[in-house]
């Protein structure tokens, strides 16, 4: 790349809007002390948008609503919520209006069917995973099935992605597979809500953020960062919750 004098091309455009979207909770709660960073959560958006991701473009506008709404009702901003909604309000028609002109920009992609092409690799891997699961519904056919390599294939020492949440479980894990996310879902969201406080429902809400990037992308079951980040996520929040009293059973997943 030095060589050639150009820049590398580096596909960043999902890890930039997964990151955005992770951190996006916490400038909300920053709002609290501070209503100059009421700017930078709009930024964040901004920024996730800007950034190119087509799963971005989906699940950030997903995860601002939701950071309004449940951010809103839980984090007491008390007399601040009149203002933020207003000027969040303001801030979403001028988004309204430049999506509108991007559209327009890109209008003969979306008459092609490029935004998602039906020859598209996720697209074909989500029968893949269901065919995978009706090959083997107990354990699934592993992570490391490389029989869908002729539709996706990896960089090496990668799993076998389905780059989705609900496929990649389905299709490597089987019913084993979903009855343990489906415990640990449950653990984890027992968590954020038994007595939330701001502070826990920023932390919730961060991996909410993680949680709809995964379902597009390969997230969460990438060790590093994003395995690691969500991980960090609940000791803090498990530790946090330990010190005002709130016990949980031993052992959990």
């Amino acid at each position: 790349t030095l060589l050639a004098g150009q820049f590398a091309n580096i596909q960043c455009s999902n890890n930039i809007s997964t990151t955005l979207m992770i951190t996006m909770p916490f400038v909300l709660y920053r709002i609290k002390k501070n209503f100059a960073y009421l700017l930078l959560f709009l930024a964040d958006y901004a920024a996730i948008i800007l950034a190119g991701s087509r799963g971005g473009w989906v699940m950030g506008t997903v995860e601002l609503a939701i950071c309004l709404v449940v951010g809103l009702l839980f984090m007491g901003f008390g007399k601040q919520k009149k203002v933020i909604l207003g000027i969040i309000g303001f801030a979403l028609v001028v988004s309204g209006v430049v999506v509108l002109i991007m559209l327009g920009v890109h209008i003969e992609t979306f008459r092609k069917g490029e935004f998602i092409s039906h020859d598209e690799a996720r697209i074909k891997l989500i029968a893949r995973a269901f065919e995978d699961f009706m090959g083997n519904p107990i354990f699934g056919q592993g992570l490391g099935y490389t029989g869908n390599y002729d539709v996706f294939k990896g960089n090496p020492a990668t799993i076998g992605w389905y780059h989705m949440f609900i496929p990649q479980i389905v299709g490597s894990m089987g019913l084993v597979g979903i009855f343990c996310y489906g415990k640990q879902m449950c653990d984890r969201f027992k968590m954020v809500f038994t007595k939330p406080d701001a502070y826990v429902i920023t932390l919730g809400l961060s991996y909410v953020g993680i949680l709809l990037m995964t379902q597009v992308n390969p997230g969460e079951f990438c060790p590093f960062p994003y395995a690691f980040i969500t991980m960090n996520t609940f000791v803090m929040l498990e530790r946090y919750n330990e010190k005002r009293g709130i016990e949980y059973e031993k052992n959990r997943t």
